[in-house]
């Protein structure tokens, strides 16, 4: 998110207000590099930038154009150096990568109605994130006609002001269309297919923009009329952001119900390793990288567990280290999440192995540990 509004932020300054000072120039590529390095969900900001900068093309800045080009190489220099020895692994995944059941690109009309569907409501607060369709609260009933409000009134003023000078609102307001429209055209020609929230950064600072600006349209009704839709706004975001918090699950991303564990959990979960001297083991995807990042790497885990029917079989590791380091450890435990099948087929392979072991359950979380002999899923589970 960082880099992808910086990318915006310089891009706008050296085109449309022609602040074309070098230094810009530089940090314009530089935040696209280390951007397309880090994340490459900045190429919205860059497809933005490039259309600015073909609006607002002069030679006259060769200069800034040639230190922007330079900068942007070596911020993203690790990523030219990995994909020249990778045949260029990286854009392969961002196109064919992400698949569907029949390990086919999910259709056009699919990605289109997850993007209106799940990905647009949930970025203006309508949707919440561990909804799995578009289920409108009470509140979400209140802020909806709002927002609609706020567009229709976009739409109907827009003729009258077309027919003058553009003005520098008018300028903002198009760039952030034009910033939906990369966005929505990047999503489409990819294979990719999450709308959840975080895949939604490159809009979440042209949206604020956006919505602001329509806000400030309605002082020509009065101060008191755009002041009044700013606090139902900000109300209703707030409101829902506490609601969620004080949830039994909490504040989630969690699409499937059985992946939503209080934080609680984690605590509890990690305190026990820490006891009987555990550092290593294997869980499923959603459990091991979340176990990891809140120990800050003091366990670590191999991916390699299912966390649904759907899952069984697919090798969901994305650190090929985390798989090393857990295959040399002494000892390890083996974590599932709320999932009885696999407690099943891991209880019955043991037992076919002679493998004798304890179980501690902790809220939603079962921990086999303590194994008679070192043992891994890998070898004994008919899932790999």
């Amino acid at each position: 998110m960082l880099y992808s509004t910086l990318i915006l932020l310089f891009a706008w300054q050296v085109t449309v207000q022609q602040k074309t000072d070098l230094w810009r120039w530089g940090l314009l590529g530089l935040a696209a590099g280390i951007g397309w390095w880090t994340n490459p969900s900045v190429v919205t900001s860059l497809a933005v930038a490039g259309l600015l900068g073909l609006r607002y093309v002069s030679f006259r800045h060769w200069r800034g154009y040639a230190l922007a080009g330079v900068a942007f190489l070596l911020g993203s220099l690790p990523w030219w150096v990995y994909n020249l020895r990778h045949d260029w692994e990286a854009m392969a995944y961002l196109f064919h990568g992400y698949i569907g059941p029949d390990d086919e690109p999910f259709p056009l009309w699919e990605r289109l109605l997850g993007l209106v569907e799940l990905g647009l409501p949930a970025l203006y607060g309508l949707r919440e994130p561990t909804a799995p369709g578009f289920p409108l609260s009470v509140q979400a009933l209140i802020a909806l006609p709002l927002y609609l409000f706020l567009l229709l009134d976009f739409a109907l003023q827009l003729p009258r002001r077309l027919r003058h000078r553009p003005d520098a609102r008018l300028r903002a307001e198009g760039w952030v269309w034009l910033v939906f429209v990369a966005f929505t055209v990047v999503f489409l020609v990819s294979s990719f297919f999450d709308t959840t929230g975080r895949y939604l950064m490159p809009l979440w600072v042209p949206a604020m923009i956006g919505v602001t600006l329509a806000i400030d349209r309605l002082r020509r009704f009065g101060p008191l009329v755009a002041a009044a839709a700013l606090g139902l706004l900000l109300a209703f975001q707030a409101g829902t952001l506490v609601r969620l918090t004080q949830s039994d699950d909490g504040l989630q991303f969690q699409l499937e119900a059985q992946l939503r564990i209080p934080a609680r959990y984690d605590d509890e979960l990690l305190a026990f390793l820490d006891a009987e001297g555990y550092s290593h083991g294997y869980a499923s995807y959603w459990t091991a990288y979340r176990l990891i990042f809140r120990a800050h790497e003091r366990v670590i885990f191999d991916s390699f567990l299912p966390y649904s029917e759907a899952q069984i079989g697919v090798d969901a590791n994305r650190y090929p280290p985390y798989v090393e380091a857990v295959a040399q450890a002494g000892r390890v435990v083996w974590i599932t999440q709320n999932f009885p099948a696999l407690d099943r087929a891991i209880e019955t392979a043991l037992a076919e192995a002679g493998v004798r072991y304890q179980i501690r359950d902790i809220g939603p979380y079962r921990v086999y540990y303590d194994f008679s002999e070192r043992v891994s899923p890998r070898e004994l589970l008919p899932i790999g």
